[in-house]
């Protein structure tokens, strides 16, 4: 049999279909090798030649893939058309060489997962693309040089923070600039003037004794008064209409920075949400008695559509709307480097319509499919045709003038497909002549304020990050999970707040690796990843220049005092820290406050110490942390009473309320994300998984070495195999007897 690998387990079902009897498709489940999180995983010294390991839990999957391409003469790498599914596909070859399989390994790539697609990827084999392989690779050794010498210093110099990465750096420090705008920002007070005419006309004030109003002309209310009052009395007339006819073109298709953008402001989704579900529509979806992709893949920033896609929406716009609606078009992305996906995102079939798939998809599903399938259709349409019209009303005198605007659809093209987008073009007015007299029948005055500019919401933050050229299709969703899993920012009514300890990293990464965290220098770092994913840079030479100059400042930055360290951070964030108030303690009157270093990170504290012991945390896991932890209530169970996370000489621990149970917290673990029903698994440890053929019975639990198994009083660790014992199986358990090397 042939054997074909792709990433993702949710394809096999479908393209096993395709393929028939003579094929076996199994999954790799994402990546299966890793540089490992640890220091000395990537050797500077030697062309920073990287050390793989097995990710955790992934042992048993690469036993499976070896097994199977064992038994083939041919090996298919079917893993996703970008650089992460490429760099997938060579881990997977450069296992199966280093086991010495006799297979012929080939690369096999799909944009869509359709029979014809697939049989045409099938029997059109390629070679991995050496070039996308060693980008990913770079990108991968500068995250982990950056994690891993970054993250040290924070740990160092300021405690209780979590590491930094690379390109999160940066987004972070997009979201703390934003705050400080709108912390800076100085509202300021206008007014608007608007009248109701008769016939049925509303039109704001643009002109007042022959000056030209501006925003913040009125500044306050006893002026708009002063000018209702004088407008009240004065006859009017139509002094001019003027009518421009606008012809409005249909945006392109999406790719996924504007999916991402356009899911969040259309269906409130947020990047992730957005993604997943787009993944589901990629990989296959059962429609009857047939399975398949829905849309192509959606990981890409090409706008280019396939002839075969343009012809076949072209036919459908033809049958459905007549030929006066379609318009073939290109389209040309901005992007310097196009190379993750060779397409836009389109639905790989124009003829299955929302509303033939709505049986098939549940509610979001059906959602995003639609707004993907309107885009694409839409693309592909005529242009609408508007007439803008603009009636201004003035005194007779001539010295006061109002402004209404509206237009008209005279043709709908490509609006055909939207009503709703349709209506917020259109604003009828009324049909009046030049000359005609009008009757003013109220006056309105409405007091305003300037607003400052809004904090990101995830589809403006990504939106920001392709306008600078940092980060890429495949990385957008995760940059922002990353940002709120370290708990540097957090979303609050849809929009993306810094929080404390999120604004303390990024003032010490902007005040001491102030390059590092620039728009321009990360956005050309991206740009040399595309160059060495096109074959014109050599990645030794862009990781040796980046290491040479990194390395150093960071020697420098462990070289400054923790003073100084704070002093710096305390400058960023002056405004932050105290307002418009002075540094005085509120507490005892006689200290300054100033910023400090404790064991869980930083506060604000009084001078006058010990006499005083005001602390007021800034970014610590829980406040007044520094002095000493209170224990925290998890949660109460009925058998074990109250549950408490307590902290001891040797770190966290679980107790119950009784005294009589304990549980250790495993490195690795946050204790302050533990919850409830985590607590209650913790402290049901060892934890019987049942039985062997022998009878013999299997436990699972965590000890003073890490997780184990344990049967008939011998122990197996489980630790490099990344099982977690409060989840295992017995099957699990098995697998690692089998597969250990020190059993008992």
């Amino acid at each position: 049999m042939k054997l074909l690998i792709v990433e993702s387990p949710s394809k096999m079902k479908t393209i096993s279909k395709y393929l028939g009897a003579g094929y076996r498709v199994i999954s790799s489940y994402g990546h299966i090798r890793a540089i490992p999180s640890k220091q000395g995983a990537v050797d500077v010294e030697h062309n920073f030649k990287p050390e793989y390991s097995v990710v955790h839990g992934a042992q048993k999957r690469v036993d499976n893939i070896i097994d199977e391409a064992k038994k083939s003469k041919d090996v298919y790498l079917a893993t996703d058309p970008d650089r992460e599914g490429e760099a997938i596909s060579w881990h997977i070859a450069q296992i199966l060489k280093e086991e010495r399989v006799a297979c012929n390994i080939s690369r096999v790539v799909f944009y869509e997962v359709t029979k014809p697609a697939v049989l045409r990827a099938v029997n059109e084999p390629k070679s991995i693309n050496e070039n996308l392989v060693k980008a990913q690779q770079t990108r991968q050794i500068l995250d982990y040089l950056v994690g891993f010498t970054i993250s040290p210093v924070l740990w160092r110099k300021l405690k209780g923070s979590r590491s930094a990465g690379r390109v999160q750096s940066v987004a972070l420090r997009m979201i703390c600039d934003r705050e400080e705008e709108i912390e800076a920002f100085v509202s300021q007070e206008y007014w608007s003037i608007s009248g109701s005419f008769i016939p049925k006309l509303m039109a704001v004030l643009v002109m007042y004794k022959g000056e030209k109003l501006e925003k913040l002309t009125i500044k306050n209310s006893q002026r708009a008064q002063e000018i209702t009052d004088h407008l009240s009395h004065l006859a009017y007339y139509v002094s001019d209409i003027k009518k421009k006819e606008i012809s409005k073109s249909p945006p392109p298709p999406f790719y996924t920075s504007t999916l991402i953008q356009q899911a969040s402001t259309k269906l409130g989704f947020s990047a992730k949400k957005t993604m997943l579900i787009a993944q589901k529509l990629y990989e296959g979806v059962k429609t009857g008695s047939d399975t398949s992709g829905l849309i192509t893949y959606m990981r890409t920033d090409s706008l280019n559509i396939s002839s075969e896609a343009k012809g076949a929406a072209l036919d459908f716009i033809e049958r459905t709307y007549g030929s006066g609606y379609k318009k073939a078009r290109e389209f040309k992305s901005k992007a310097k480097n196009i190379q993750e996906a060779h397409e836009a995102i389109r639905p790989t079939d124009v003829n299955k319509t929302p509303e033939a798939m709505e049986q098939y998809l549940d509610k979001d599903q059906l959602r995003l499919y639609k707004l993907i399938w309107s885009r694409f259709v839409a693309s592909q349409m005529s242009d609408a045709i508007l007439e803008s019209t603009s009636i201004y009303v003035a005194s007779k005198d001539n010295e006061n003038t109002f402004k209404a605007t509206g237009s008209i659809v005279k043709y709908q093209g490509f609006y055909k497909l939207d009503a709703d987008d349709l209506e917020k073009e259109a604003n009828l007015l009324p049909n009046l002549q030049i000359s005609q007299d009008v009757s003013l029948t109220q006056i309105d005055k409405k007091q305003h304020f300037t607003e400052a500019p809004p904090r990101y919401s995830e589809a403006s933050l990504v939106k920001k990050m392709e306008e600078v050229g940092i980060g890429r299709p495949s990385t957008y969703s995760g940059i922002i999970s990353i940002l709120q899993d370290r708990g540097y920012a957090h979303l609050e009514n849809g929009r993306l707040n810094p929080d404390p300890r999120g604004r303390v990293v990024s003032s010490f990464l902007q005040e001491f690796f102030t390059q590092y965290v620039e728009y321009d220098f990360t956005a050309q770092m991206e740009n040399m990843l595309d160059d060495i994913s096109n074959g014109q840079e050599d990645f030794k030479k862009i990781l040796s220049d980046f290491w040479i100059n990194f390395k150093k400042k960071t020697e420098e930055v462990l070289d400054i005092n923790a003073l100084d360290i704070l002093s710096g951070i305390e400058k960023r964030m002056d405004a932050y820290l105290y307002g418009a108030n002075d540094k005085v303690c509120p507490e005892c009157k006689k200290g300054n406050v100033s910023l400090r270093a404790g064991k869980f990170g930083i506060f604000l504290g009084c001078s006058n110490y010990p006499e005083c012991k005001y602390i007021k945390n800034i970014g610590s896991d829980e406040p007044n942390l520094e002095e000493r932890f209170e224990d925290k209530e998890i949660g109460r169970d009925e058998q074990l009473g109250m549950i408490l996370l307590k902290k001891g000489p040797y770190g966290f621990y679980l107790q119950c309320s009784d005294k009589k149970k304990r549980a250790g917290i495993p490195s690795g673990v946050d204790p302050f994300t533990i919850n409830l029903k985590y607590a209650k698994s913790m402290l049901s440890m060892p934890r019987v998984l049942g039985a062997l053929d022998s009878g013999s019975e299997v436990r699972a639990g965590i000890g003073r070495f890490g997780p184990y198994i344990e049967v008939d009083k011998k122990f197996t660790s489980i630790k490099k195999f990344g099982f977690d014992p409060v989840t295992m199986t017995i099957d699990d358990a098995i697998y690692v007897l089998k597969n250990s090397k020190k059993k008992g």
